[in-house]
């Protein structure tokens, strides 16, 4: 399995089975689980990766496997006592709680072309987020090398008009009330361009059994080289260093938190680099990258109070860390419609369940990885219900026509890109001005009622009860006080519902939507939201 937690469960009807590694090293593992329709039988399998030197030992972690009765709350609640026992969670700065979500700009990509310059990040792009209700400018490509280019220099960039500019960016940006993220990469190191790569980047990458150095490939242009990158490794201190200093570069800048892409999309490795500091060969980017993450909070927060800490993707191990997530992945990415309404289906390999991470940590703050400049209903409806902050992107020159000017792209205009944006769900989404409506409709809801959405607990459907032959998706949210609950209701169809909700302990005083007036009692439309509110008894 490709885990965001070390714990997962089997659940039938009425009972299920909990398997998980209690394990406070939060150390590389694989877990797989098997079931059998046919023999009703199901196969656990835990296989620990570790290295063991002579006169060393290794303790195995430890491993859950029994059943439990009712829903797989109950073995998300065991979980996650067990987890607060052994990992703090980072406390979060209230801008951060409260925003919607973030504008993902690529201000200059991998071949130097500007997309957007700085003297934009405060006018146009602020613009951007303001059509759409959005709190946060994400600044990605920021850097002299553009996206993927040069790493690890950052330097402001002439050709987007130089470091001045940069700044009075940031700060027009917080005049207009947008918090500021900066890009770096928390792994990637290019092999041309920079002395860094062969003064110091060089020795400081993970190295393979046979010599080799790990690396990436990312080629983005047809017209401009592939850039080859080696793997930092994160058991280097001087890694570490490089990526503390990038922290207080940002700070220094203004920016309100930093960006360390995808260190919670990539799983460890073995290192046999001599002069990393550590045993060769070495588990890396394990423990190491929570600690260096870890490491990096704890100093800007002398320095720079509310300065957090981003990181790609999203694992249970960097809570203590991580302010927000930037997610993508099998939690917090918008994947094909099928895989989460497959649930009412039947008959499907593979179903999505973000309620699980959500409800085992209902301190969770991440955004809705959808790499396009558009969203639909249903990826709007999506993060709403399931208390995700929102995300566009723009990232090509056609991504910022569609923003300014309302044209929906054609693969031509992404001519020398060789991985353009979902172009068919760019186009299915329909009319641009009609779904920016929408968006700022719902993110100004959830603000509404950020009691409940933002600043509640995140229960999913326990104890909601639903009387309703449609398929609908029901997630409940306690405020802090215990008192008020709100449920949300998705209807995922295009059909009008019936449906009543009830939650034993609490009397419904209410009902909202993002985009109509409703009352009690009126079915809920296709593809849309209502909020019915309660209080206790």
């Amino acid at each position: 399995m490709n885990c965001t937690m070390q714990w997962a469960a089997i659940q039938s009807e009425n009972s299920g089975v909990y398997f998980a590694s209690h394990d406070d090293n939060f150390s590389w593992k694989d877990i797989k689980a098997v079931y059998n329709p046919e023999t009703k039988t199901a196969q656990v399998r835990f296989l620990f990766h570790m290295t063991c030197f002579a006169g060393d030992t290794y303790d195995v972690p430890s491993t859950l496997i029994y059943p439990y009765e009712g829903e797989w709350y109950g073995a998300a609640d065991i979980y996650r006592d067990w987890f607060l026992k052994h990992r703090s969670i980072a406390e979060k700065p209230e801008w951060t709680r409260h925003n919607t979500g973030w504008l993902l700009a690529i201000l200059k990509q991998q071949n130097d072309e500007v997309i957007v310059p700085y003297d934009e990040i405060g006018g146009l792009l602020s613009d951007f987020a303001d059509e759409r209700g959005l709190d946060v400018l994400g600044l990605f490509g920021r850097g002299i090398g553009g996206h993927d280019r040069f790493y690890p220099d950052y330097s402001p960039d002439p050709k987007l008009g130089g470091e001045k500019a940069l700044r009075d960016g940031i700060a027009r940006a917080h005049e207009r009330g947008k918090k500021v993220i900066l890009y770096t990469n928390g792994q990637l190191l290019d092999q041309e361009g920079t002395r860094f790569w062969p003064d110091t980047g060089e020795f400081i990458t993970v190295q393979l059994k046979d010599g080799s150095l790990a690396y990436e490939k990312w080629h983005k242009y047809s017209d401009a080289p592939a850039r080859i990158h080696g793997l930092a490794c994160h058991r280097s201190e001087v890694w570490r260093e490089v990526m503390l200093r990038l922290a207080r570069q940002a700070a220094s800048l203004g920016a309100d938190g930093l960006l360390y892409d995808q260190l919670g999309t990539r799983g460890p490795n073995l290192c046999y680099g001599a002069g990393h500091g550590h045993k060769v060969p070495a588990i890396v980017f394990e423990n190491d990258r929570n600690d260096n993450m870890e490491y990096i909070r704890e100093e800007m927060a002398k320095t720079h109070p509310g300065f957090i800490v981003m990181t790609e993707g999203m694992v249970d191990a960097q809570l203590n860390a991580i302010g927000m997530f930037h997610g993508c992945g099998q939690v917090a990415g918008i994947f094909p419609e099928q895989l989460l309404t497959c649930r009412f289906t039947g008959g499907e390999k593979y179903q999505l369940y973000p309620e699980m991470f959500r409800y085992t940590f209902p301190e969770l703050i991440t955004t809705m990885r959808l790499p396009n400049p558009a969203q639909n209903r249903y990826s709007l409806n999506y993060g709403l219900v399931m208390g995700f902050r929102n995300e566009i992107e723009l990232r090509y020159a056609a991504d910022r026509r569609y923003l300014e000017e309302d044209v929906i792209p054609v693969r031509e205009d992404y001519g020398n890109v060789m991985g353009p944006p979902d172009l068919s769900f760019i186009a299915k989404a329909g009319d641009p001005s009609g779904l920016r409506k929408y968006y700022k409709q719902v993110l100004n809801f959830q603000k509404e009622h950020a009691d409940l959405l933002m600043d509640g607990r995140f229960l999913a459907d326990k104890g909601v009860v639903t009387e309703t032959d449609a398929p609908l998706i029901t997630n409940a949210y306690l405020a802090a006080s215990g008192k008020e609950l709100g449920v949300l209701v998705w209807n995922t169809s295009d059909e009008l519902a019936q449906y009543r909700v009830s939650v034993p302990g609490f009397t419904q005083k209410g009902i909202c939507a993002p985009d109509a007036e409703v009352s009690q009692g009126d079915p809920l439309a296709g593809s849309s939201v209502h909020l019915v509110l309660f209080s206790k008894d």
